[in-house]
């Protein structure tokens, strides 16, 4: 992550740019490790990154890191969409899927009641973060969605179009 914001000379980047990067190490640590962990670890990395959140009080150690270079995040050209997507990933991923789905549902219904409204993008970004989530946390698929990850990305590899969906 440190290598990826660095090298980046944009002020906002696709969450893509930086998914490829991090997914790129978490593989090559798993030749020699666990990589359910490893997709655990790179997907709280990257959502403590998009969601401006520091990871000391969960991972000490976080506290010796290089930091990297703060930059906007976006998915679908949408900051909030990247937030929504990564948060429902490292939900997902720790705590299941359903469990994630039920709190994308619940935040977008509060909206509804007063917030900025029921936005279906919002849930497809939640539903997207939350198979990545799945997908990373399965033995059977943990290893090749490394792969799959750590190759050159669109943004519809992670999410589907959202050009039709209202908001």
């Amino acid at each position: 992550l440190v290598g990826a914001t660095r090298s980046s000379s944009p002020p906002r980047v696709s969450l893509i740019d930086l998914v490829s990067p991090v997914f790129a190490l978490a593989e090559q640590r798993s030749s020699a490790g666990d990589p359910i962990a490893e997709n655990r670890a790179a997907i709280l990395v990257l959502a403590g990154y998009v969601v401006g959140q520091s990871l000391v009080p969960i991972v000490p150690e976080a506290r010796t890191w290089d930091r990297p270079r703060r930059l906007g995040v976006r998915l679908a050209g949408r900051d909030d969409l990247a937030k929504h997507f990564i948060v429902s990933a490292v939900l997902s991923a720790n705590t299941g899927g359903p469990f994630a789905d039920a709190v994308g549902i619940y935040k977008e219904i509060a909206d509804s009641r007063g917030g900025s409204g029921f936005s279906f993008s919002d849930v497809a970004a939640d539903r997207a973060g939350s198979r990545l989530g799945t997908l990373a946390e399965h033995q059977a698929t943990a290893s090749r969605l490394q792969r799959q990850l750590a190759s050159p990305l669109t943004e519809t590899s992670l999410m589907p179009s959202i050009v039709d969906l209202p908001d």
